[in-house]
């Protein structure tokens, strides 16, 4: 089976331990539905949700084997947001919607599919989400999701009206990545020791999955995804056309360096979707971080690295759009 190229003998995209605990998945099913998604160039609108990290966002739990659960405080507030930007992209006709990591919530999948469903034509827009992330329970297993969703180029009619309507691809990534809030190391009365109780606490995916189509290819990731030295080599490898990474993070000059080793390797074009706009210093004020940065496979790196940053006045509201 194609799906299983990376299964077969004398076929497999890499040896089994080229890359340590990592399994590739090469998905044509989900390249189908990326070709038909994409146009001639990447048009892209990336919102930034949420203003600020202290004020937007709660952690459910906090223990010594880490945190979990982190989520917005409005839901219904940012449910409000994501139809804004998929409308938006309706209005604009913008192929792809992009939003960061853990600003998505239990009714956004449900939404994104309900608006790449309907429509009376095959040209509805956006084309294709990529929407966000959330943590969340997967029978016992608590993880970091992310959702890809495609308006797929299969119509079908429904039974009651007899009207034809899009259907969707639903594609899913899990957190690969270890993550740790704070120092990687705290001190103890025994000496220095793994900061377990800073670490994201969810069961990381050992799986990274190409969309792989005849035209365009693509690779989505979750943050620390894109930090982790064994998941850059991989993708470096596999040669995306495309890299979308759902970040939440207060730096992303270490995105900037991964992304410049996969365009060398691949000329990829990578784009960072990241929130919130802002970060609370250790003194107490609020700094401004970059909500959405663009790597170019461009000959000077200066012209190749867009940065998109939001230093938003005191009553000023999110969403932050950038096209």
């Amino acid at each position: 089976s194609i799906t299983a190229v990376d299964q077969v003998p004398g076929l497999r995209l890499w040896p089994a331990s080229g890359f340590g605990f990592l399994k590739a998945i090469y998905d044509p099913v989900a390249g189908a539905a990326l070709d038909a998604a994409m146009g001639t160039v990447v048009d892209m609108l990336v919102v930034a949700p949420n203003k600020d990290f202290p004020s937007e966002f709660t952690i459910g739990s906090q223990s010594g084997d880490g945190f979990f659960g982190v989520a917005v405080k409005d839901v219904a507030g940012q449910n409000l947001i994501l139809n804004d930007g998929l409308a938006h992209c309706a209005t604009e006709k913008i192929g792809m919607l992009v939003l960061p990591e853990l600003c998505a919530t239990e009714d956004f999948e449900a939404t994104i599919c309900g608006a790449l469903s309907s429509g009376d034509s095959d040209d509805g827009w956006p084309a294709m989400v990529v929407g966000g992330s959330r943590h969340m329970a997967d029978g016992d297993r608590r993880v970091n999701r992310l959702s890809v969703v495609y308006r797929s180029p299969r119509r079908r009619r429904t039974v009651h009206h007899d009207q034809a309507v899009d259907e969707v691809e639903t594609i899913h990534h899990d957190k690969v990545a270890r993550f740790i809030l704070g120092p990687p190391e705290v001190p103890t009365p025994q000496g220095p020791a793994l900061n377990t109780a800073g670490e994201e606490n969810i069961h990381r995916s050992n799986t990274i999955r190409i969309h792989a189509g005849a035209q365009w290819s693509m690779i989505p990731l979750i943050c620390a995804d894109f930090l982790d030295r064994d998941v850059v080599q991989a993708v470096a490898t596999l040669h995306p056309r495309l890299v979308i990474v759902s970040a939440m993070s207060q730096k992303t000059s270490g995105f900037v360096l991964s992304a410049d080793t996969v365009i060398a390797a691949c000329q990829s074009t990578v784009a960072i979707a990241n929130g919130p706009a802002q970060w609370t210093a250790p003194e107490g004020t609020a700094e401004s971080s970059d909500v959405a940065v663009f790597v170019l496979p461009l000959e000077d790196p200066a012209d190749g690295t867009v940065r998109i940053r939001i230093r938003p006045a005191p009553d000023a509201e999110a969403p932050y759009r950038v096209r």
